[in-house]
């Protein structure tokens, strides 16, 4: 997939949008970076308390750079949303374990910039193939952004770091590679020894 060239960086979340997913620190990193020229692409369904989704919906009306798509379709290619996405960001202040928004944008060759705890962090390298911010952090997120903007070879290097998408064997193979190493730690004992 190739991605459409802007001059802009364009930031992408996708999935839902609730208070614990963190959308509202994206808003709240924009208005520190004001004037930047920035793309924020917002997708997912609004399941959450009506004051959360008029927060949610005041920022986008707000600052033009932060605009709600809406749910995407399962019709939909992900290529198609990924295309216009330099970096997706991850802004959970919840413990996600394995969110699958991860592996879907190294999937498409997309950095992520993510909360620094739990499985989020533990599936981005920061400084490899992503970033991590401060949980909860708006601040530590804006900053985040503003060195992928300022030095545009470095999110090159973050793109080239993601490591390629493993086929089901390989993940078979690696499964059964680890289960081999703790029979061979853990030997079974026989009955009445």
């Amino acid at each position: 997939m190739e991605k459409i060239p802007s001059t802009q960086l364009r930031l992408g979340y996708t999935g839902q949008i609730a208070p614990h997913k963190g959308v509202h620190l994206i808003g709240e990193a924009l208005q520190m970076l004001s004037g930047l020229p920035l793309e924020v692409f917002v997708y997912g369904n609004i399941n959450a308390p009506p004051r959360y989704v008029a927060r949610i919906k005041k920022m986008a009306a707000q600052d033009s750079r932060f605009r709600y798509m809406g749910e995407f379709s399962t019709e939909t290619p992900l290529w198609k949303i990924y295309q216009n996405i330099d970096v997706q960001v991850v802004p959970s202040i919840w413990y996600e374990n394995s969110p699958n928004v991860i592996l879907e944008a190294f999937a498409h060759r997309t950095p992520v910039i993510t909360s620094n705890h739990g499985g989020m962090a533990e599936m981005v390298r920061n400084g490899v193939d992503g970033l991590h911010f401060e949980r909860g952090n708006s601040k530590s997120l804006a900053q985040c952004i503003l060195r992928l903007n300022e030095d545009r070879e470095f999110l090159r290097r973050l793109e080239a770091g993601i490591p390629p998408v493993k086929s089901t064997r390989q993940e078979v193979d690696e499964l059964i590679e680890i289960y081999q190493e703790i029979l061979d730690h853990y030997p079974a004992h026989r009955a009445g020894e």
